[in-house]
């Protein structure tokens, strides 16, 4: 099955690769395909503390691009830039940084797929999320610490509720695809430790 999709988006991406570097559209009535990825999982605080370089809130301030990341076009990315609202480590003098994501969007007969490799749900303008960030000294972006385990939800009362186990989990509102992936434990933590209410 994953072989299947494997050749499925690869044969998705050369057809798609003539239009190169795009803006994507809009996600959420697409169909996903979304291949399992091994990932190391962090559960300690001061591990994805110290993994990474930039720790801050952020938002979102363009519309995704996505882009290959070699010539034969087998594997796509989505870039965005990150306007800083409160550092919480690092430093970032810039008005915004690249960030990179693992997924794509691809179109076959006039239908659009999008291809995530990531767990997260894809960047949306205008969104704001704590982030931790790993710094790519070759490509000059950043990405998500641990794809899913690198970006979380402002506290908000609903993500308050979620928490204290007064509401249901929402995949959505965590920015995953699967709540099972959350660890809520540690979000408390990180809530407390940089002091961002709620906990």
């Amino acid at each position: 099955m994953k072989r299947g999709i494997y050749i499925y988006f690869v044969v998705m991406m050369i057809v798609f690769a003539a239009s190169g570097c795009k803006k994507t559209q809009n996600t959420e009535e697409m169909e996903v395909i979304h291949p399992e990825a091994s990932r190391i999982r962090i559960t300690d605080i001061d591990l994805l503390i110290e993994k990474s370089d930039l720790i801050l809130i952020g938002e979102y301030t363009q519309e995704t691009e996505q882009y290959f990341l070699d010539e034969e076009k087998e594997s796509v990315m989505s870039m965005n830039r990150i306007e800083a609202r409160k550092v919480l480590k690092g430093d970032c003098t810039e008005k915004g940084i690249k960030v990179e994501q693992r997924y794509g969007v691809i179109e076959e007969n006039g239908k659009q797929f999008l291809y995530t490799i990531s767990e997260m749900t894809p960047m949306v303008k205008g969104e704001q999320w704590i982030f931790f960030l790993a710094y790519d000294e070759q490509k000059d972006n950043f990405m998500c610490v641990g794809d899913y385990q690198g970006r979380y939800p402002i506290p908000s009362q609903e993500v308050l509720d979620i928490c204290n186990g007064t509401k249901e989990m929402n995949a959505e509102l965590f920015g995953v695809y699967d709540g099972t992936l959350i660890n809520i434990e540690l979000y408390e933590e990180i809530m407390e430790r940089f002091q961002l209410g709620g906990v």
